[in-house]
């Protein structure tokens, strides 16, 4: 997994995150003469916020026995932390 520092909507949970490819972007990434990390350097930025949505999940994501769709799904009973994006 590749890293990059949070964004906005990231940053009150942790201060970096994955790098997130936009579509427009995996041609680039993927092809095989762009090999330099001054050729690559610009797709590791983070993702932008605005297309992004944070919200409370199950505890279970907390374990790697769970890898089950289930862990995506919004938990209305989880309380959102002081400082928990939108």
């Amino acid at each position: 997994m590749t890293w990059s520092t949070a964004n906005e909507l990231v940053r009150p949970l942790h201060e970096r995150m994955p790098v997130i490819l936009p579509i427009q972007d995996f041609d680039r990434w993927l092809d095989p003469a762009n090999q330099t990390a001054e050729g690559l350097d610009s797709l590791l930025r983070p993702y932008p916020a605005e297309v992004m949505e944070a919200y409370p999940v199950d505890a279970r994501v907390n374990h790697l026995r769970f890898e089950d769709p289930a862990c995506l799904l919004k938990d209305p009973g989880v309380r959102k932390p002081p400082g928990f994006p939108r």
